[in-house]
């Protein structure tokens, strides 16, 4: 678990080392403002009953895929969230949107669903 985790700070170290200033804090997102890529609320609701999404800045592949995913295809075409860093910017609404769905699930349920559509 360590290697995986030192792994995913290479990228705050690399942007630290650059810029000369330390990385801010951002809980369970990632520096580079991949939206979605969080935690999200699964039911019933309890201490452990979370699920992890996280979609790609390479490609709109994962995001396509998601939205089908959580029955919210008009979230592709809408211009908000047209590239990944748009998304970024509205990243709060897209959250509140995927854990209106998410809550509906159980965290072995959503896994089940997304990964089955190839969403990591």
């Amino acid at each position: 678990m360590q290697d995986a985790m030192v792994n995913y700070c290479r990228i705050a170290y690399s942007r630290q080392m650059l810029t000369n200033k330390a990385c801010e804090r951002n809980g369970n997102s990632v520096v580079l403002g991949n939206a979605p890529c969080e935690v999200f609320k699964c039911k019933p609701g309890g201490h452990n009953d979370y699920v992890f999404i996280y979609t790609s800045r390479a490609t709109n592949a994962h995001w396509e895929r998601l939205c089908e995913v959580i029955g919210r295809e008009d979230m592709k075409s809408d211009p908000r969230f047209k590239t990944p860093p748009m998304r970024g910017n509205h990243a709060a609404e897209i959250n509140v949107e995927i854990e209106k769905w998410t809550k509906n699930y159980t965290k072995v349920e959503a896994m089940l669903l997304l990964g089955g559509k190839g969403v990591p």
